[in-house]
């Protein structure tokens, strides 16, 4: 676990830095820009990162999963047979995407045009934005398996919405009217992928080998069927996790997507410690699986959740303690409150069941993750309709609890059920028991009029109360060794 929370403690950091950055860049626009108009820059995220998934074709689940048996034949050779092949799906996959988004072009002006206007107006620029986004996914997951995630969690986290500030304050300052900030906005994607792509050049990393080894003659069908499990597969998961904003742009507008995708940002501030650790554990998960090595999954499994629980439930006591106090500064976007608590135990679940989803999809038993996946988003798909067509944005909200909820007791079960392993124990409640009292107790803090000291006490009393009891108790091996490690370098450099 070493390497993991080395890795993921570096990529926490960046992309915490990219969410404070996120947030500025939330301020101004909901400043400066229409509700419709911020909708239209989600939307427009939504459809992309839906669409540049599905170019990818199922291959970098693949690429993942089959990288450990190309990596001494990489390392030895210079050239990277895996990562031509990889691109070579990638294009075909855009490609593909293309032709059928102009063939259902007017599907999709009839879906859109009654509530969403501005997005049809638009669209033409999801092309460059999907182009650029699936390029950068391909680079990235290339890196990640280099264990390079702090380099790659700067550049998506930090680095990318340093580029859609510089497109803000274009914008503020005149240099650009509202086209020119939606056009410059679809390419922000281009500002990180070619800095990755350079720097993996100058590491020589870049070299591909268009010829088929004998190795990859042996792993093609393997490899083929994976892809295909995980592409019929990742259309249901990447439609449920792009659907809320593309469904209420649809049933009810662009201004609603806007505040529904504001809540669900600052609710996505919990998954950052999961995306850290997974980004560096996914590889050396697909690695044990291929040695054999139970005791080393079973290791990252129990230590993940905790870790995940114990940050997510920290991140989550100091949003809601001071959830009236950011909406101080955004109120026309007040409606999203109560969004971004029921989303918020929604990630809370998903982030206390560990890396469940990254030990199935590696496994022998992948197959029934594909299987028990689609049957669920089908389910999430239609009850998400049915919810936002009744009951609005919250509705949305529902449906994804619902949906996490389920998917993580399902994966739990074929985890315990298949090999014997799961991640919870005694102090598992008692970092939930511990979280709940540290808000409670928090909560009680008198209110002060000047907001951002009332926000500074409160978040005080909530870290100072959560943060000594999970260090007294010992509640988790790598955040007790991370404090250790952090206190040694102070005593250090005090010295």
């Amino acid at each position: 676990m070493g390497i993991v929370r080395r890795q993921s403690i570096k990529s926490t950091v960046v992309t915490y830095a990219g969410f404070l950055v996120g947030a500025l860049n939330y301020y101004l626009l909901a400043r400066f820009l229409t509700k419709e108009e911020v909708g239209l820059t989600r939307i427009l995220f939504n459809v992309c990162s839906l669409l540049a998934g599905l170019c990818a074709l199922g291959s970098l689940a693949a690429f993942t999963r089959y990288f450990p048996y190309y990596r001494e034949k990489e390392e030895g050779s210079g050239k990277n047979e895996l990562l031509f092949w990889v691109t070579a799906v990638n294009l075909l996959g855009f490609v593909v995407m293309v032709i059928l988004s102009l063939a259902f072009r007017h599907l999709i002006i009839r879906k859109f045009i009654g509530n969403s206007a501005l997005f049809i107006r638009y669209f033409y620029l999801v092309y460059p934005f999907t182009f650029l986004l699936a390029g950068y996914n391909l680079f990235e997951n290339f890196a990640n398996n280099l264990h390079r995630t702090a380099l790659t969690s700067f550049l998506r986290e930090t680095g990318m919405r340093l580029a859609v500030l510089v497109c803000i304050l274009l914008y503020l300052f005149h240099v650009l009217g509202f086209t020119g900030f939606i056009s410059l906005f679809s390419l922000v994607y281009g500002a990180v992928l070619l800095p990755l792509l350079v720097i993996l050049s100058i590491r020589k990393r870049l070299a591909m080998d268009p010829k088929r080894s004998d190795l990859t003659r042996t792993m093609a069908r393997k490899m083929t069927l994976y892809s295909g499990y995980i592409f019929s597969g990742s259309i249901f998961l990447l439609v449920s996790q792009n659907i809320d904003g593309i469904m209420i742009g649809s049933l009810r507008g662009l201004q609603y997507t806007a505040v529904f995708e504001l809540a669900n940002y600052i609710a996505m501030v919990l998954m950052v410690p999961q995306r850290s650790i997974a980004a560096i554990a996914n590889p050396l998960i697909a690695t044990a699986w291929k040695e054999g090595d139970l005791g080393q999954i079973a290791n990252l499994y129990r230590k993940s959740a905790m870790t995940q629980l114990i940050l997510g439930m920290g991140i989550l006591g100091i949003i809601w303690i001071n959830v009236d106090n950011i909406f101080h500064f955004l109120p026309a976007y007040q409606g999203g409150k109560y969004i971004i608590l029921i989303l918020g135990m929604a990630r809370l679940i998903d982030l206390g069941t560990g890396l469940n989803y990254q030990i199935l999809v590696n496994s022998r038993i992948w197959r029934l993750d594909f299987f028990a996946s689609v049957t669920l988003v089908v389910g999430f798909i239609f009850l998400n309709y049915v919810l936002i067509k009744k009951y609005g944005m919250i509705g949305s909200a529902w449906s994804t609890l619902a949906a996490l909820t389920t998917y993580n007791v399902v994966r739990f079960l074929f985890i315990r059920w298949k090999f014997r392993l799961q991640p919870f124990s005694l102090l598992t409640l008692a970092a939930l028991g511990l979280g709940l009292g540290s808000w409670l107790v928090s909560s009680l803090v008198p209110r002060i009029h000047l907001v951002l000291l009332d926000m500074a006490l409160r978040t005080g009393v909530f870290v100072l109360l959560f943060g000594a009891g999970v260090l007294g108790f010992r509640l988790s091996e790598d955040i007790s060794q991370t404090w250790k490690n952090f206190r040694s370098r102070i005593r250090a450099i005090s010295l």
